[in-house]
């Protein structure tokens, strides 16, 4: 397996990638395929961390943490890991996840089209997705070890991009890549995208963190349902990012 660019449908271990879904700043995404025994077939999403990143211990770490936090997070509204495994890619292994394929889209790709049709997400429906993304981080974050101590987790991204919504009405809270525990002081990627428009004041300001973080975030997310545009917007990085450390929250009927 080369550790390049792929050209797909391609062999990977004992999974075929068959469409490229995205690429991020740790690992590249792909719709993919297993095989069984009698012609056996299931889809599958395989998270390949990226080429470059292979030799990278603290990278390598990342990404091992990520399996094991999603892994242990058995819920209808989390999408489940099947496997973390590693292929031999020329002179080093490349680490991937294999998890659930969710058949749909992402809040992101929902929301663009109502906007491109100047509709809103109905209120029922905006209230159905939220009421579960907050059920999904309710149950993660009362999640315990095996001794009954909580862990503390906190997701640290809830965003439109990783809430996925299939074409049978599940809907799924996925990538818990930069989880956290409770209280770590990790020091915000600020990119410039503007992915912070999704984050609590405090996440913003690169303080210390609990449950109530992500809880804010979903507030982002179905504000942003209900009234169909960003929150936090502004052509100015430096000012949006004042906003959300501010937690400015206009009322949408004076913007």
């Amino acid at each position: 397996m080369s550790s390049g660019p792929l050209s797909l449908p391609a062999r990977f271990g004992r999974y075929e990638l068959v469409d490229h879904i995205a690429t991020g700043g740790m690992a590249e995404v792909f719709l993919a395929r297993s095989f069984g025994v009698q012609g056996f077939q299931k889809h599958v999403v395989v998270k390949r961390l990226r080429p470059g990143l292979a030799q990278n211990p603290r990278m390598v770490q990342l990404f091992v943490q990520e399996a094991r936090i999603s892994a242990g997070l058995v819920h209808p509204n989390i999408a489940q890991i099947h496997e973390l495994g590693t292929v031999r890619s020329g002179p080093v292994d490349s680490h991937y996840i294999a998890m659930e394929y969710v058949h749909g889209q992402d809040l992101t790709r929902v929301r663009r089209a109502l906007h491109e049709r100047g509709r809103t997400l109905p209120v029922d429906l905006a209230l159905y997705c939220a009421v579960r993304v907050l059920r999904a981080l309710a149950y993660a974050h009362e999640r315990a070890d095996a001794h009954g101590r909580p862990l503390g987790l906190v997701h640290r991204d809830v965003s439109p991009h990783n809430v996925l919504v299939s074409f049978q009405g599940e809907v799924k809270l996925v990538d818990f890549g930069i989880a956290r525990l409770e209280g770590d002081v990790v020091q915000s990627q600020l990119p410039g995208g503007g992915k912070y428009a999704y984050m609590s004041p405090e996440q913003a300001s690169g303080l210390p963190l609990d449950g109530r973080s992500d809880v804010f975030s979903a507030g982002i997310l179905l504000w942003e349902l209900l009234v169909g545009h960003r929150l936090f917007q502004h052509p100015d990085p430096d000012e949006k990012l004042r906003r959300v450390r501010a937690a400015e929250v206009l009322d949408p009927g004076l913007e």
